[in-house]
């Protein structure tokens, strides 16, 4: 009989790791950073579920995967002894030749005091040199001839630290690659660097490109230098909302000329509207308009004119476009400007269902379904109707499991979990609709046809060597550090002695592996998921308390060994190296 349990935990998460199976006599899980930077000290952790002594040796070398070469050097080579169930150990990274080194991680366990077998597994990394990132900025984007050039440049590390050491090399580029300026061993103040380049009054025009290089690494900038004279006025052209429907009779576009020091522009406007699109064969609406105090006007575009329903025309990347041309009263002077103010939408809704590609059977499903404005604000307060069809094992038909009803939040965002999921199930079929918009019905063979919004999204089963799964239920809002956390863990198991089962917790934050306690348990609850219905499973009550850390954001994973201790299962953000 295959049972179903849920605990209360708390949240944990884990980095890359290395899992056993037969023929090694020692079981053991190593867990290491995926990710690792040079020239620092990482911590690798190593969980035994016997206790036993072994001797540990971990190996860091190239991955060379290329047919040009076929030897791995050798970066670094420790070896440690355990003899308890966890332990965790520093492990200098040395520096590698290249920004990225692909790696591997060699682990090589023997058990302890006179074993002569050993149990060799390894797992690709990656390894940074690159463990600063130096920004530049400078004071605009655009200069003048005879305008100073004015910047600043500031490294930081993966902790967005600033970093005081010496800057080798700054220096300027013209657009034919002429150096003009140089600093040579800049030192920061505080971390940052600032300088002047006093530009030419008959400088060469074009992109120019502040260079800074270390002795690792470069960074570079680039600005224009250009000969150019600001508009007396300039016209913005906006529309409310930003997108039209193929039903809309109507959108309000406000224009708007202000002169470059804020004042408003009292003057004639001329102004065109059309719909351009893959074929632009459609009218063309002209108005004319008298800007008011404001130096604004709000138009009333009438959208009947470009016969948006009609099929003979395309609403492939159709877009209202607007033309002003704006005449100045006051001085006489005339400006232009064309804008793309809404685009044309088929659907009122974007519906898209947010899940991953696999599901684990016999465990809930988690997912979202995002509701958005088809110019991508969040659609609040919207009708949706969520379905789920299921296959099982030896059946070709999907058959429905899961149905639910709900109005989205302001956030358009819908959480939905799917608290059933028989343990046969290989495929999942999620649907979301928005009802009421479609027109089928009414429509002529002259018009594009409006559909409710919808979205599919299809899953696959996850393989699991064990047949056994873990899931770990999200946590919904935001954790606050120093604070509490419970978290619901479920997994299957063939196994009647279940409830017994052991967990073991591995913590990160920002890449670092954190020793954070855990403590005992909070409760249990178990029933069967092998599509029979309820069980009359055993409850034990089981406790977990955990202190959410101030060095960021903490995510947790749980590992979930078995009793007869064949495998590691593998667990929801673990990446397992089958072995």
């Amino acid at each position: 009989m295959r049972v179903i349990l849920s605990l209360t935990l708390l949240s944990c998460l884990l980095a890359g790791s290395l899992s056993q199976e037969d023929p090694c006599d020692v079981k053991f899980l190593v867990t290491a950073p995926k990710i690792m930077l040079a020239g620092t000290t990482e911590k690798i952790c190593v969980d035994l579920p016997s206790g036993s002594e072994i001797e540990l040796a971990v190996t860091l070398e190239e991955d060379n995967y290329s047919w040009l070469r076929i030897d791995n050097d050798i970066l670094a080579e420790v070896i440690y002894q355990m003899n308890s169930e966890r332990e965790c150990f520093e492990f200098e990274v040395p520096m590698v030749r290249e920004n990225r080194q692909r790696c591997k991680l060699i682990v090589d366990v023997r058990s302890m005091p006179d074993s002569e077998e050993s149990c060799n597994r390894s797992k690709s990394v990656m390894v940074n040199n690159d463990n600063l990132q130096t920004l530049i900025q400078t004071d605009k984007p655009i200069y003048k001839p005879g305008q100073p050039v004015k910047f600043r440049m500031m490294s930081v590390d993966k902790d967005f630290k600033p970093s005081n050491a010496t800057v080798p090399l700054i220096y300027i580029e013209t657009p034919n690659d002429i150096r003009l300026a140089q600093w040579v061993d800049v030192q920061p103040n505080r971390g940052l660097v600032d300088l002047e380049f006093p530009m030419t009054s008959e400088p060469l025009l074009g992109d120019w490109t502040i260079k800074v290089e270390f002795e690792d690494r470069k960074a570079e900038r680039t600005f224009k230098v250009e000969e150019y004279v600001l508009p007396k006025f300039e016209i913005t052209v906006e529309s409310q909302p930003s997108y039209i429907l193929l039903t809309d009779t109507s959108i309000d576009v406000k224009i708007c000329a202000r002169y470059t020091y804020g004042q408003p522009v009292q003057g004639n406007m001329m102004i065109k509207a059309e719909v351009s699109s893959y074929r632009n064969s459609r009218p063309i609406s002209l108005y004319e308009e008298e800007t008011g105090s404001d130096g604004c006007t709000t138009l009333a575009v009438d959208l009947t004119v470009f016969e948006l329903r009609s099929n003979r025309h395309s609403t492939w990347n159709a877009k209202l476009k607007i033309k002003v041309d704006v005449s100045d009263a006051v001085t006489g002077e005339s400006l232009s400007h064309t804008a793309d103010v809404a685009k044309v939408s088929n659907d009122a809704l974007s519906i898209r269902v947010n899940t991953p590609s696999t599901f684990k059977p016999g465990v809930p499903f988690y997912g979202t379904v995002n509701v958005n404005y088809p110019d991508g604000t969040p659609a609040g307060d919207k009708f949706i109707m969520l379905s789920v069809k299921a296959q099982e094992t030896g059946n070709y038909r999907y058959r429905p499991i899961f149905s639910e009803n709900f109005t989205s939040p302001a956030s358009g965002v819908i959480e939905f979990t799917i608290p059933d999921i028989n343990i046969n199930t290989t495929s999942l079929s999620i649907n979301a609709e928005a009802p009421g918009y479609s027109d089928r019905d009414s429509a002529n063979n002259t018009q594009y046809l409006i559909y409710n919004p919808y979205d599919i999204a299809g899953l696959s089963a996850q393989y699991s060597p064990s047949g056994s799964f873990i899931q770990i239920e999200p946590i919904r809002g935001k954790l606050v550090p120093g604070s509490t956390q419970n978290l619901n863990i479920f997994f299957t198991t063939d196994t009647a002695e279940a409830e017994n089962l052991p967990f073991q917790f591995v913590f990160m934050s920002l890449g670092d592996l954190l020793d954070v306690p855990v403590s005992e348990a909070l409760s249990r609850r178990r029933r069967q998921v092998n599509g029979e219905g309820e069980g009359n499973g055993k409850e034990t009550s089981i406790s977990f308390l955990l202190v959410l850390l101030g060095q960021g954001p903490i995510k947790a994973t749980a590992h979930l060994k078995t009793v007869r201790d064949q495998i590691w299962n593998k667990s929801q953000f673990a990446h397992f190296l089958k072995m």
